[in-house]
């Protein structure tokens, strides 16, 4: 063998032993930085690489956001308002709500029970935004729902306002009213039911 040939073989196997030690030392590096790993626990930033397993059907519905669209009573007939109204009380605990509300009603639009045992009645005004409820329409609400009707809760709810005169008989007669921003709130759970707020003063 010629001595070039035998310096390429030397230069041959100096490279495979030097692959191979190069090998076990990152084998074993490697072998120690996992014990070390499991001696110290999980780095933080592994986290960021893990699947997010999907959260419980519950979460998940909780954790939406709620965007209240706003309900239009405006657009709605006497009638379809007054429904609207019962299906409110119902949401809220009055399971025997119902629009009673007819000709010759004598102002009961919607009788209910309150959570709490209490009859509550109601008259809807279904008013536009430029018309306004006025003494007069309270008179005749006030000179049938407690002794006809027998109401512990004479409940007056419009979707426009009330003018002064109104809110100082419904004061008078312990009526409560709710006008067109009580009962925004009512519907978007940011505002008491009428029953939990006995005695209010609504805007004019």
């Amino acid at each position: 063998m010629s001595g070039a040939n035998s310096i390429i073989l030397w230069q041959e196997g100096a490279i495979g032993r030097g692959a191979t030690q190069l090998l076990v030392t990152l084998l074993i590096a490697g072998l120690c930085l996992f014990v070390l790993a499991r001696k110290m626990g999980p780095w933080p930033g592994w986290d960021y690489f893990r699947p997010v397993p999907p959260a419980p059907e519950a979460d998940r519905i909780v954790m939406l956001p709620h965007y209240a669209e706003p309900v239009p009573y405006q657009s709605m007939s006497a009638r379809e308002f007054e429904e609207a109204i019962a299906r409110l009380c119902v949401r809220d605990g009055c399971g025997d709500a119902a629009a009673t509300g007819r000709t010759g009603d004598l102002g009961a639009d919607v009788l209910a029970t309150t959570p709490d045992g209490r009859r509550l009645v109601m008259q809807c005004k279904r008013y536009g935004t430029t018309s306004k409820v006025g003494s007069q329409d309270l008179q005749r609400f006030g000179g049938t729902c407690f002794t006809v009707h027998r109401a512990d809760i004479a409940l007056v709810v419009t979707t426009s306002v009330f003018t002064g005169p109104a809110i100082k008989y419904a004061a008078m007669q312990n009526i409560v009213l709710f006008d067109k921003h009580d009962l925004a709130a009512w519907t978007e759970r940011t505002g008491p039911a009428p029953w939990q707020q006995m005695g209010n003063s609504p805007r004019h």
